[in-house]
């Protein structure tokens, strides 16, 4: 049970950047692809809180410019899924039994680093996704019962 009021921001549009030629935001943009094109990233898969690298990957690249490799992720096998299995149902009582204050700020925190650190590397394919973990905190705060999560069907509202 929670004690106290607690205020989450309401979710806001942020200001929409024109990326025009010679703009800061596409000067900016510009260097973050060059410097992303300049190296191969080795990408590997997350299992619970430990990084899994396997010595089989796949190449992957832009889809506008298939000949160029930006990179390899580690693919996984059946032992992979397991793990994963184990980790996410044992990540699901802490979750489940989290206030919904706490989770609304992992939500909030997560917004608020796309909108900010991590947003100018991708900024089209995370524009609304910052809101929406700003609208569902907001709506948990609103709905006054909170959110909790139902066994592989995500967050839902009551």
């Amino acid at each position: 049970m929670s004690l106290g009021y607690f205020s989450y921001p309401m979710p806001v549009n942020e200001t929409v950047l024109s990326y025009g030629p010679g703009s800061a935001e596409r000067e900016l943009l510009k260097s973050v692809l060059e410097k992303l094109k300049s190296e191969a990233a080795d990408i590997p898969m997350y299992i619970g809180s430990k990084e899994v690298r396997t010595n089989k990957k796949e190449r992957i690249h832009p889809p506008h410019e298939i000949s160029h490799t930006l990179g390899y992720h580690s693919i996984g096998d059946e032992r992979h899924i397991q793990q994963a299995i184990e980790a996410a149902l044992n990540a699901k009582d802490a979750w489940a039994g989290m206030s919904w204050e706490g989770r609304a700020n992992i939500f909030l925190k997560a917004a608020d680093l796309i909108s900010t650190k991590y947003g100018v590397s991708a900024p089209g394919g995370i524009c609304s996704c910052d809101h929406t973990f700003q609208f569902y905190s907001n709506r948990c705060k609103s709905s006054n019962v909170g959110c909790h999560v139902r066994e592989c069907s995500g967050m839902e509202m009551r």
